[in-house]
């Protein structure tokens, strides 16, 4: 988790500052509007959807039945990526997929999590740290809000929306 590796955002569910900047601080980095361009993308190539279920707090991971509702029905015309760590659920989450239209992605570093985060086209979060590299990048995705107010982490985001978490 990212929070694990920048110490200003340790605490950064009850302080709430400006995520984006302690990111640039952290790595040394000027802060800059960045937009995809369309023509990045080939007619011929699936847009990327990647998935981030893994959450520090295991009752607001993504449940492995929703997680594979989201693969069967997006497959076809999406490559699929699953960002994990090396948690316990990411390992349950390993073991237990049953389904083969996906890729696991397990980024060793923050810099590689920024990396595989400006690769997707959309982006489906549980964790708020993914979620603020994504708005860096203007990626499109939605939160799955958990224990946290999604209005606070979304405040600054026109294209992340929140969806309510129903399965508590």
């Amino acid at each position: 988790h990212i929070t694990s590796e920048i110490s200003a955002l340790r605490y950064q569910k009850y302080k709430r500052t400006n995520i984006a900047k302690e990111i640039c601080d952290y790595f040394k980095v000027q802060l800059i509007e960045y937009k995809r361009k369309i023509n990045e993308i080939k007619k011929d190539d699936k847009k990327t959807i990647s998935i981030f279920p893994v959450s520090t707090s295991l009752i607001r991971s993504l449940p492995l039945y929703i997680l594979e509702e989201i693969i069967k029905n997006f497959s076809n015309e999406y490559k699929i990526k699953i960002i994990i760590d090396n948690s316990d659920y990411s390992k349950y989450l390993l073991d237990s997929s049953t389904n083969n239209n996906f890729i696991f992605i397990y980024p060793k570093s923050v810099k590689s999590l920024i990396s595989e985060i400006s690769k997707t086209n959309f982006g489906i979060f549980i964790e708020s740290g993914p979620l603020h590299i994504a708005q860096c990048f203007d990626i499109n995705g939605f939160l799955i809000e958990t224990s946290v107010d999604s209005k606070k982490l979304l405040s600054n985001s026109k294209n992340i929306i929140s969806v309510n978490n129903n399965y508590k």
